[in-house]
């Protein structure tokens, strides 16, 4: 998907996991993605986390 989206111009790509996932956590870490944010709410037992990659040109 990420050689896809490069060859179609895109540079970065973004996505969201939670911390009640730590093994997706790892994961994204791991294929090179870094986190930009958090996001949490009084109803959610979990928070969001939102990853971004930069694409090769």
């Amino acid at each position: 998907m990420e050689t896809e989206a490069a060859r179609r111009g895109f540079t970065e790509t973004w996505l969201d996991t939670a911390t009640n996932m730590p093994e997706a956590m790892a994961f994204y870490e791991g294929i090179g993605y870094i986190e930009i944010g958090r996001e949490t709410r009084p109803e959610w037992q979990w928070t969001l986390v939102y990853y971004l990659k930069k694409l090769p040109s």
